[in-house]
């Protein structure tokens, strides 16, 4: 039987990136963090927040299986492929010695070839312009660097062709982390108002309106995810270990509506009936449970 959803992950980058990711958002200054992510555009984290925030409004108000999260990493990966494309022109191609310039390239087409993007030609075109550099007594400068930047510009069009999985990959790893989808949602919070979303958005209280039903898929996923445990009191919740029926699963918004918290998929968390009513609208960071294999 093929499964239509299992996918393999390409360890390399996407392991990168995630760490990259989560390192953002442990740091004691997760604005500044962000404001230097994004400075090549001129605009600082709250922009982008903002941003974030409006184009996934309909994720915030009801679960949608593009997320918030989906989006953010959409952006780290254009940003971060901005910084390279930066680094590359402003510090390895400034006295354009050939092997930096290689070595620099390399890096960025090895992210493709675990996508299996072989890209190999560049090296031929970028040794033979060199020798001509080096005859011309450097005085096709400016001919050079518009050849970098073609070659450049022709890898970057082949992230096109994996950023969806790059993004899905990605989001695979940081969705298992209760700790960072604690972090961000906690973070993002910090937006959820009318400054930044349409006041219709908000009920009475000022807080996102509660959406009316939990869709299956995300039920299953937010199931399998918290491997069918209270995520405060460790309470087996799947029926297979303990019989229980007093310890009925709920799902809860890690960080409560009241809170800022949003409707978004990355924003639940499986609970038991006690734990889910004693919580009420305090924030809680998740346990960790687990059992020694041996």
């Amino acid at each position: 039987m093929t499964i239509s959803n299992f996918k393999h992950i390409n360890m390399g980058f996407n392991y990168k990136l995630t760490e990259q990711i989560i390192k953002c958002f442990n740091e004691e200054d997760i604005n500044g963090e962000l404001d230097t992510l994004v400075y090549l555009d001129a605009i600082d984290s709250d922009t982008f927040i903002e941003k974030l925030l409006i184009e996934n409004q309909k994720a915030i108000i009801k679960p949608e299986r593009y997320t918030l999260l989906h989006t953010f990493i959409e952006y780290y990966l254009y940003y971060y492929l901005n910084h390279e494309r930066y680094f590359f022109f402003d510090l390895i191609c400034c006295d354009l010695e050939v092997d930096n310039i290689l070595s620099g390239i390399s890096d960025i087409v090895k992210i493709l070839n675990e996508y299996g993007i072989i890209m190999d030609e560049y090296e031929t075109q970028i040794i033979e312009f060199d020798k001509k550099f080096e005859e011309s007594d450097y005085t096709c400068r400016e001919e050079y660097m518009k050849l970098l930047k073609g070659i450049y510009d022709v890898i970057f069009e082949n992230f096109d062709a994996v950023e969806e999985d790059i993004v899905e990959a990605v989001f695979y790893l940081l969705y298992s982390n209760k700790e960072f989808l604690f972090c961000f949602n906690q973070f993002i919070a910090n937006y959820v108002t009318t400054k930044y979303l349409s006041s219709e958005l908000f009920d009475r209280a000022g807080h996102i309106k509660r959406c009316s039903y939990i869709p299956e898929w995300l039920r299953r996923a937010v199931f399998y995810r918290d491997n069918g445990k209270c995520q405060h009191c460790g309470m087996d919740l799947s029926g297979f270990v303990l019989i229980n029926p007093d310890r009925q699963l709920q799902i809860n918004h890690i960080i409560p509506l009241e809170n800022g918290g949003t409707n978004d998929a990355t924003n639940f968390q499986l609970l038991c009936e006690v734990c889910n009513l004693q919580k009420g609208g305090t924030v809680i960071r998740p346990n960790y449970f687990y059992q020694m294999y041996w």
